[in-house]
């Protein structure tokens, strides 16, 4: 037998678990109750530990978007879009949340092109801005924004680079740094 059940949101003040306990009923037998296996304990409730921890989450993708001589992959001259998601999965709001990224060393930003589905872009649309910082601010639970911004590939490339790198940091009065993660690849962050 399998069921579902849906944890409360937001939790009651104070709750730190949910315990849940069956029951075996029969005619022949007195009413055996459910064990939790995990546990040494013969005849316990399953318990599962759950918290208010701030959580987030930061992806970065990039796309290119102006391909100067159409052979589809990035080179000297053409423009990468970068798309950044800061999700909270957490059951609670995270405040104060800052996004900065200076683009890569081989990239340089394209002024002007930044863009936040929320907060106040502090820099990266100003002449002389050479880094994107956002304050978001409050990040509702279960909640993502949005930033996008450009950068164009340095002309000439050196030699020997065959990719240009780029990782933004996302950070919180609840939660300490966390680096953006590329979904595309195995590793994280």
């Amino acid at each position: 037998i399998t069921f579902r059940v849906e944890i409360d949101d937001p939790l009651p003040a104070g709750a730190i678990q949910v315990a849940n306990q069956g029951f075996v009923e029969s005619n022949e037998l007195p009413d055996e109750p459910t064990d939790d296996p995990s546990t040494p304990v013969d005849d316990d409730p399953t318990i599962l530990v759950v918290t208010e921890e701030a959580l987030l989450a930061v992806t970065k993708v990039d796309s290119l978007v102006d391909d100067n001589n159409h052979d589809g992959a990035a080179g000297a001259g053409d423009i990468l879009l970068y798309d950044v998601h800061i999700l909270n999965p957490g059951h609670v709001d995270v405040t104060g949340v800052v996004f900065h990224d200076t683009p890569g060393a081989n990239t340089t930003l394209v002024v002007g092109t930044v863009h936040a589905s929320q907060g106040l872009v502090v820099s990266g649309n100003n002449p002389g801005d050479t880094s994107v910082t956002v304050n978001v601010g409050t990040v509702p639970h279960h909640a993502t924004v949005t930033i996008t911004f450009r950068v164009r590939v340095n002309t000439p490339v050196p030699e020997g680079i065959s990719f240009v790198a780029n990782q933004g940091v996302v950070g919180a009065n609840e939660v300490p740094g966390a680096a953006s993660d590329d979904p595309a690849t195995p590793e994280a962050h």
